[in-house]
């Protein structure tokens, strides 16, 4: 990872805290309205139509990821940010990748290209946009909804270095 290059990680905080995790960061590095630090936060909010039981209708905003929230900046400034911000629980790893020489997994982070279509489900409050909060399971069956293999179904399958993958 380029030490220079900005990218997306994701950064974990406790439960309905995700608003103001994202206000505090932005608050917390600046000095006369100016950024000390050079990073940017989203909170994917998603727009609704909520209908009370009583018939009273009302636009909210839902967070689609409950305690996720993205940074956008660089390795250093991530690393500053986790030590100076504590109510940032910890940064998501990438398990899939492989480890340096010390066994350890280097962090997460989203590409640009799929950061700017979170953007527009997310502002878009005709897309109706939900994101299943089970976990998939070894053995479990499932169906891709998306894609070039949509409509194709398959099984959760445990590889013998403990990764999982589809089955079809």
């Amino acid at each position: 990872m380029e030490d220079n290059r900005q990218y997306w990680f994701v950064a974990v905080v406790r439960p309905n805290n995700e608003r103001s995790c994202c206000d505090r960061l932005e608050n917390m590095f600046k000095v006369d309205g100016q950024k000390t630090i050079d990073f940017e936060t989203y909170l994917p909010l998603h727009k609704e139509l909520h209908v009370w039981r009583n018939g009273q209708k009302k636009m909210i905003e839902r967070n689609l990821l409950p305690k996720y929230i993205f940074t956008r900046c660089t390795e250093p400034v991530r690393k500053s940010l986790k030590i100076q911000a504590p109510f940032i629980n910890r940064f998501l790893i990438n398990r899939s990748a492989s480890p340096d020489e010390h066994g350890r997994y280097p962090f997460a982070y989203v590409p640009d290209d799929q950061m700017a279509i979170l953007k527009i489900v997310a502002a878009d409050p005709n897309i109706y946009a939900t994101i299943d909060p089970r976990k998939l399971e070894v053995g479990m069956k499932v169906r891709v909804i998306a894609g070039s293999l949509k409509d194709v179904e398959g099984y959760i399958y445990e590889n013998p270095d403990g990764r999982t993958s589809l089955v079809i």
